[in-house]
């Protein structure tokens, strides 16, 4: 009996000596890890401070050759302007003539024909706005422009509503009719299918430059149309127009873009070669540099 506890004290002995030797060597463990972490922490402390910029070094010396990349190129030919009909009392020999005196390539306006298909100059589905028909019959001034005789229309007063600040939508036309009393018309388009375009025989769009550029143009390019956008009046509206050869923007400020002989923040097609080759090599020393003298 005794024999048995001295066996039974001798291991405990042994495993409370094990015990011991293992939180020793884990405690050692920690301690180590313990320092190392106090010492990395501050070592980035002393590292750490108030930088000039949040980008690293080899970053802040890219970056710029990056942004130089998104140059855009300038292209061949220069966009056609056209005279859009709002900046004189619209549709009148006013605005007519102030595009003639600006050198515009060409006028634009809107036709409707009246009851008794007389065709007249009119850019509203009604009368209200641009004519003084709320004086003279209040009670139709709602009512199509095309359901008026034209001697009534005659006798309208149409110079002094204008409102330079109004824009309104291009009324739409009967294309079937336009072509059985015009046969030689050449009918304009808007952003439509490509495919339903060519099937009413149309190869020109007049369309509304956000519109364009937010749907995408290379499928109207492809089938060689020639696109027309409206209305253009910034200079980098413009310049983009240029750079993705537009054919022709319609403008109430021909003044300002007449001036405008290249377009803004571009190149030619050699000069942005030759650019992208010179930025690429110089990368290329810089990161051999980096990597000889860091390694």
């Amino acid at each position: 009996m005794e024999e048995e506890k001295k066996q039974e004290t001798r291991r405990l002995k042994r495993c409370s000596s094990c015990i011991e030797d293992n939180c020793n060597h884990e405690c050692y463990v920690t301690y180590i890890t313990g320092l190392y972490s106090c010492q990395w922490e501050g070592k980035l402390e002393k590292q750490s401070g108030r930088r000039f910029c949040c980008c690293s070094l080899v970053e802040q010396l890219f970056y710029p050759f990056l942004i130089l990349g998104f140059l855009l190129i300038r292209e061949g030919y220069e966009p056609y302007l056209f005279w859009c009909h709002k900046l004189a009392p619209e549709n009148t020999m006013m605005s007519f003539e102030k595009a003639v005196e600006n050198d515009a390539f060409g006028l634009e306006t809107d036709v409707f024909l009246s009851i008794d298909e007389v065709p007249f100059l009119m850019h509203d589905h009604n009368l209200r706005r641009t004519t003084n028909i709320r004086e003279v019959k209040p009670n139709e001034s709602y009512t199509a422009t095309s359901f008026f005789y034209w001697k009534f229309l005659s006798t309208l007063n149409a110079g002094e509503w204008f409102v330079d600040s109004w824009v309104y939508w291009l009324p739409g036309f009967d294309r079937d009719y336009v072509r059985w009393k015009a046969p030689n018309f050449q009918h304009v388009g808007r952003l439509d299918p490509v495919a339903e375009l060519k099937k009413e025989n149309i190869s020109i769009i007049n369309v509304d430059y956000k519109r364009l550029f937010h749907n995408g143009l290379s499928d109207y390019k492809a089938a060689n149309f020639i696109i027309n956008l409206y209305i253009v009046n910034e200079p980098w509206v413009f310049s983009l127009a240029w750079c993705s050869k537009i054919n022709s923007v319609t403008t109430d400020d021909i003044v300002l873009l007449r001036q405008i002989t290249y377009p803004d923040y571009s190149m030619t097609p050699k000069s942005y070669v030759l650019l992208w080759v010179l930025l690429d090599c110089i990368s290329a020393v810089f990161i051999f540099t980096i990597f000889y003298f860091h390694w």
